[in-house]
Formats: structure tokens, sequence, C-alpha cells
């Protein structure tokens, strides 16, 4: 619709942006999701990782959350914590299933 002149400033939702955040803190709540999870940032931030451990190729991920350049997706990749382990987790675990020697050693972090 943005390449469209005539569609580029047609409305696509029939509700404000108020009641749309309104919706989308119910659905939250609903979720169970409170503090910085339930927040636009950290939506979008559940998003990419989400998509990165799907392996979900970057370019899509760009494409999806509206960057202008990978480099700008790729700042967002950047994680740390519980969600560096968990990417770590899934890399011994395919590893092992592989039979790939001294790989499937656990990995304290």
């Amino acid at each position: 619709m943005q390449r469209d002149p005539i569609l580029a400033h047609r409305q696509l939702w029939s509700w404000s942006r108020t009641t749309a955040w309104r919706y989308v803190k119910a659905v939250m709540r609903s979720a169970g999701l409170s503090g910085t999870a339930a927040a636009p940032k950290g939506l979008r931030h559940s998003f990419r990782v989400t998509a990165f451990q799907a392996n979900v190729p970057p370019h899509l991920v760009q494409r999806w959350l509206g960057h202008a350049s990978l480099e700008a997706t790729a700042i967002y990749a950047d994680v740390g914590g519980r969600e560096e382990r968990g990417f770590a987790a899934r890399m011994l675990r395919r590893s092992a299933q592989r039979g790939e020697p001294g790989r499937h050693r656990r990995v304290r972090t």
C-alpha cells in the first residue's frame, strides 16, 4: 500500500492509535506479560530474538521490522543473558545430534 500513491494515505484500521494500544495492552495482560516485555520496545525485541532463534534470514527480519539497512537489524541481533544462553544451548544440541565430536559438552554461561 505504501508504494501506491492512492492507497498510501488510506487508513488500515477503522480505529485510532489509542484504541489499538488499548487492544495491545489487553492482549499483553492476558498473555501474562509485564514490565519491559509489555512495552512496544520489548515486543519488538522479543519478535527479533524469536525470529533469529527460528533461523529466519536476517534480510527478512530487516524487512518485517521496516529497517532501512541490514546493519540496523544486526544491532538488535546482539543478545545477552538468557537469550544468549538459549542460542548456545540450541547450537550445542544440534551439534550433539549430528554426532560431532567434542561439541556435546555443556557450556557454562
